[in-house]
């Protein structure tokens, strides 16, 4: 039995350090996407710029990803006045608050001027 447990937890190991590593190649990977060359001097441009336009496609998935949760949670918050719910109405109201959040969190960043201008934001 213990064999069994060993075997097990050197299993989950491999497996997290295995997703550690693809996880660092992805990121790696997308901020070689936003340069042309695959560097960032290659473009003229800086690592500031870089950070800047990866922010801006991030905010800009965030403010979409926001929008589908947000009309999710409104269906959601529907069918539970329907149902008369409290438990899915507390769900809901949680699900339209992130919602929002997402939506709106990179006109906050933009407002708190923590590195994304107004031009920078993309669109897919």
């Amino acid at each position: 039995m213990g064999n069994i447990v060993n075997k097990i937890k050197l299993n989950a190991r491999t497996l997290k350090i295995v997703a550690d590593s693809t996880v660092s190649a992805a990121l790696v990977g997308t901020s070689f996407a936003f340069a042309k060359d695959g560097s960032a001097a290659a473009t003229g441009g800086s690592a500031k710029t870089l950070v800047t336009n990866m922010l801006g496609y991030v905010f800009t998935i965030f403010k979409y990803i926001g929008w589908l949760l947000l009309a999710w949670g409104i269906g959601q918050l529907v069918l539970a006045f329907k149902n008369e719910d409290a438990d899915s109405k507390s769900r809901a109201m949680m699900l339209i608050v992130v919602a929002i959040i997402l939506t709106v969190i990179g006109t906050i960043f933009n407002g708190l001027k923590l590195g994304v201008s107004a031009d920078t934001t993309k669109d897919i």
